[in-house]
């Protein structure tokens, strides 16, 4: 049953709405967002609210569609008591609203009237008309919907039907009558949405018998939503802004309803280091640097692939290798960037540009690549195509589309952006003047007639992209045609990085596109698309990307892949997706802002968890989004500590364009050629050869998670130090030690217990610092290490109660190949006794407001650091005891295990930075 608020002839008349959305009561069958906005139009109330009103009133018609006979009985008694008032006032209701007979003049009003169940309709609307007029929020739609001079008629009539109505037991609503309930959503609230919140709560159980009516209560809330949303971003669209930062977390655990389903690697994945490259930036960088022309891939220098190879690099990712929409150039260009080129996500068709030198030339630069040691990767940009695209003009049923616009108040008159002879595609014309941001684009097809209004790409964060168009994942053969290309990808790639490859989960699919009923908002008009889980796994069977996962496994197993993926999904994407990689955001952003507390509860997590899931991040300072690293972490020694510990913790390391080279010019997606002119910072450049470049030439050492441990740091006295990270590894019988200090100030430690760790012989349990670097076993008085400068030695009873090392502001110090030694070194310094960095000219990092870092409980508690019933340990008499107040104390039980802990947080350390220069 779907029966909404009768409209008032004159305003149908003024406002030329359809005949077809009225029944033949003159009632509206239908209220979409473009009926909503022209009823809205002239009145105090938004388009949202004249379609969440009509919802109101329309359940109004189920209730008393449960009640028909009370109707019939007041029908009944009106025609005996008052008939000559009643069809007096039923007569002027029909004028004031009529039917689509009388309106068209086909029918009299008698004649309606007299016709079968005439006068129980009229008495039923009249009723209704009067119960709305007592809702505060119906009297924003007076103007369309409001009978401003009822006869006195009505009145009587109204009064008898009350008092019939108020002895009617309600079958809503135990205890209460019939008019009771017809009143209750009005008393509940001024605010409509409210009221359909009430109506949800109070009568959900009964509208649950009613076909689809809970489901469009909740459709009238999520319109509401996306109003408000809407308004938020045309705010940002006239006035700068809107959007949101990729998240400050990163989850570690995946479904723990289902066991792992990891993805193994090939040999050579664990050591692999990617460098990102802006293709057009670089190859102007490169022209200019080589004194030659460097237009195409065939063009890049050997000199430069052989550079990255010294430099630890093994991949190269090439941003911006396949043919782009040339709309999306034209847009920014229009836009004001006069030197703008096409985005490189928005994409014509999956093949090397034409500008790049085609096909011919990858073959060439794929070809140096090999000879210099590195594997070409590249990006697939699944969630949508450029708003030109060979897709686009052969294939528009891939995408989102609706048969009209959405929004009557979209413009759609702008130049037409097709270089397709028969296609035309134009955007709405808000863009052009910045008064709206249009979620649809038009596509007109001049051979069939078609017209079809195509959604922009939108992860629902902000503004639609409007050079891209969104592709329908709920659409079968668009997931088919989808795989079918990220494997011809692959052919030609051995690592391929997904973009936004969250907005694909089918959760994400749902929310943005096919919302549940209640749970829209996210993109304006999608909320009229909702589906409900049973509706969603029908479209969608299976998750896209574990589909995908498996069919490259099958058919390209040589192939890394590589997800960009945030929104608390990074654990699902490879613990149940099985992508070989996944970003973690949450390294740059918590290294940077020194947030070291919640870096290490995050790591501690995921040993305690799903270990095999920190061996699948990918640790970044920056990326291709991001503000270059000398603008967050300097140049000096916060930045080489952090990319230290980048380059040595398992997973894999991401440079961005421009990092290793000390630039400092975030390069746009739409630049064509860097627009600074700037030089290679050479102390930067020669730092990273003689300090990061060995680190990543022995990544192997560094990659796996079996032998990797995390230990935590005390300083001397007995308390954590929580900016200070320390850990081991192990590599066919090679250890590594690396410690880094992510702060400002001498820190004088002590590195003992590592933290529980889920491991596949079952233990759990803490080691030692001497047991994870095999010193026992060595045999000798002393142990020597290597260092990145030369080498150290210990004695090795140093280990048996926790190593002491000093580090300077910022420092680091890694130690490798740990061999016994019957004599102690005497050229090199000891240890404890390590070269103190001097606090370099850095600049002072952003992202001061990224939050708070969690207690030291918090992190253990995260951790599991507990007995199996949840009590404390009790200490023993050799435990260490804080000794200093603001010191955050762990408690180690014995000398074997760290399982347990108690854990006291008197004061928070203040936040340090580098001071600005």
């Amino acid at each position: 049953m779907t029966r909404y608020f009768h409209v008032l002839g004159t305003e149908r008349r003024a406002r030329a709405l359809p005949h077809e959305a009225f029944s033949q009561r003159g009632d509206l069958v239908q209220v979409d967002a473009y009926a909503a906005h022209a009823l809205a139009e002239g009145t105090a109330a938004t388009p949202a609210e004249v379609t969440a009103l009509a919802l109101v009133h329309e359940i109004l018609h189920v209730v008393v569609a449960r009640h028909e006979g009370a109707i019939r009985r007041v029908a009944s008694h009106l025609l005996t008591t008052y008939a000559e008032g009643t069809r007096k006032a039923a007569l002027a209701f029909l004028e004031a609203f009529p039917p689509p007979a009388l309106y068209a003049g086909t029918q009299t009003a008698a004649e309606i009237l007299d016709g079968p169940d005439g006068l129980a309709f009229a008495c039923e609307e009249m009723l209704l008309q009067w119960v709305s007029r007592q809702n505060p929020a119906y009297r924003k739609i007076d103007a369309v919907a409001g009978w401003a001079s009822p006869p006195a008629e009505v009145e009587t009539i109204v009064t008898h039907a009350r008092e019939a109505l108020a002895g009617e037991p309600s079958e809503v609503t135990e205890g209460e009558s019939l008019l009771d309930s017809l009143l209750g959503p009005g008393r509940a609230s001024s605010s409509v949405f409210e009221q359909l919140a009430w109506l949800e709560a109070r009568w959900g159980v009964f509208l649950t018998t009613e076909t689809e009516s809970l489901r469009r209560v909740r459709f009238g809330q999520d319109l509401g939503r996306e109003e408000a949303r809407g308004l938020s971003l045309r705010f940002a669209m006239t006035h700068g802004g809107g959007g949101q930062a990729s998240g400050l977390a990163t989850e570690v655990r995946g479904s723990e309803e289902s066991p792992p389903r990891f993805t193994a690697d090939r040999a050579w994945m664990p050591e692999t280091v990617v460098v990102a490259k802006n293709t057009l930036v670089w190859l102007a960088q490169l022209e200019e640097r080589f004194g030659r022309p460097v237009r195409t891939l065939a063009d890049i220098p050997d000199e430069a692939l052989v550079e990255l190879k010294s430099l630890g690099i093994s991949t190269l990712w090439l941003i911006g290798l396949w043919e782009r929409s040339a709309a999306s150039g034209t847009i920014k260009v229009a836009r004001g960037d006069e030197r703008a080129a096409a985005s490189p996500y928005a994409i014509f068709d999956y093949r090397v540009a034409d500008a790049l030198g085609g096909h011919a030339a990858y073959e060439v630069l794929r070809d140096k690549a090999t000879r210099a040691g590195l594997r070409l990767g590249a990006d697939m940009v699944p969630n949508h195509m450029g708003l030109t695209s060979a897709w686009i003009y052969d294939h528009p049923e891939r995408f989102v589309t609706v048969p009209r616009s959405p929004f009557p108040s979209y413009r759609f008159g702008g130049p037409n952006l097709s270089s397709h002879p028969d296609v035309e595609i134009r955007l709405e014309q808000g863009y052009e003047d910045r008064s709206d941001a249009a979620v649809v684009f038009e596509r007109r097809d001049n051979r069939s007639g078609d017209v079809r209004y195509v959604y922009h790409g939108n992860d629902g964060t902000g503004l639609p992209w409007n050079d891209t168009a969104q592709l329908d994942y709920a659409n079968a053969a668009t997931r088919e045609a989808v795989i079918a290309c990220i494997l011809h990808v692959c052919r030609m790639f051995p690592v391929v990085r997904f973009d936004a490859a969250m907005t694909l989960a089918k959760r994400h699919v749902q929310r943005l596109w096919y919302p549940r009923p209640g749970e829209g908002g996210a993109i304006a008009s999608r909320a009229a698309h909702a589906m409900t889980d049973a509706e969603i796994d029908a479209a969608c069977p299976i998750e896209f990307w574990r589909e995908v996962v498996d069919r490259v496994t099958s058919e390209l197993p040589d192939t890394l892949l590589l997800a960009e993926a945030f929104w608390m999904m990074e654990g699902t994407f490879v613990r149940d997706f099985g992508m070989h990689r996944v970003y973690d955001s949450a390294f740059m952003h918590k290294l940077r802002s020194e947030d070291n507390a919640g870096y290490f509860a995050m790591l501690a997590d995921a040993l305690v968890a799903e270990p095999e899931v920190l061996g699948r991040f990918v640790h970044f300072l920056s990326n291709p989004d991001e503000e270059p690293a000398r603008h967050t972490f300097g140049t000096g020694d916060k930045y080489f500590g952090a990319c230290a510990m980048m380059c040595t913790l398992p997973g894999l390391p991401l440079f961005s364009h421009g990092q290793i080279e000390g630039f400092s010019e975030k390069y746009g997606m739409e630049f064509s050629a860097p627009r600074l002119r700037e030089f290679v910072d050479t102390g930067a450049f020669e730092r990273h050869d003689r300090e990061i470049a060995p680190l990543l030439r022995d990544r192997a050492l560094y990659a796996g998670i079996e032998d990797f441990e995390l230990f935590v740091v005390h300083d001397v006295r007995g308390g954590v130090r929580d900016d200070v990270f320390a850990y081991t590894n192990a590599h066919e019988g090679r250890r590594s030690l690396f410690v880094f200090h992510n702060g400002p100030g001498d820190a004088d430690v002590i590195v003992s217990r590592s933290v529980p760790k889920k491991r596949a012989s079952g233990d759990c349990g803490a080691r030692s610092i001497a047991d994870a670097l095999g010193v026992d076993a060595l045999g000798a008085p002393f142990v020597r290490a290597r260092t990145t400068s030369g080498e150290a030695s210990f004695p090795r009873d140093a280990f048996a109660h926790g190593l002491a090392l000093r580090l300077g502001g910022y420092g680091y110090l890694v130690f490798t190949d740990f061999v016994g030694a019957h004599e102690e070194l005497r050229a090199e310094p000891r240890a404890h006794e390590a070269e103190r960095r001097p606090l370099a000219n850095e600049l002072d990092p952003v992202g001061d407001a990224l939050g708070a870092a969690p207690s030291v409980e918090d992190l253990l508690t995260a951790a599991g650091f507990r007995d199996d019933d949840g009590a404390l340990p009790m200490l023993d008499a050799d435990d260490v005891v804080p000794t200093e107040e603001g010191l955050a104390l762990v408690v180690v039980e014995d000398d074997a295990v760290l399982a347990h802990a108690q854990v006291g947080v008197l004061e928070e350390r203040s936040d340090h930075r580098p001071e600005a220069q």
